[in-house]
């Protein structure tokens, strides 16, 4: 296996591993639990950045910002989230 198909592998896994995790974080939210959806947020962040996937990691960083600052548009930014993860899939 070359280098490409070994990060498409990776890619792939990545895509499907993480498609829940919006859903898992507006969980955490609505259980009142921002630290935790922080917490998500950031460690998707980290793998994204990891993988060169600049969109997921992009919106995890405005996910993550809007979460320790206790406001902002988590519809908004959750469903493009999801979005881009959907993505990756396809």
């Amino acid at each position: 296996m070359g280098k490409e198909d070994l990060y498409k592998k990776l890619l792939a896994g990545f895509f499907k591993k993480n498609v829940s995790i919006p859903g898992d974080i507006r969980t955490s939210i609505e259980n009142g639990d921002p630290d935790l959806a922080a917490a998500k947020a950031h460690t998707l962040k980290g793998t994204a950045s990891t993988l060169s996937v600049y969109e997921v990691h992009g919106t995890t960083v405005d996910l993550g910002t809007a979460l320790r600052q206790g406001a902002g548009d988590y519809d908004r930014l959750l469903a493009d989230l999801n979005r881009v993860l959907k993505e990756g899939l396809e």
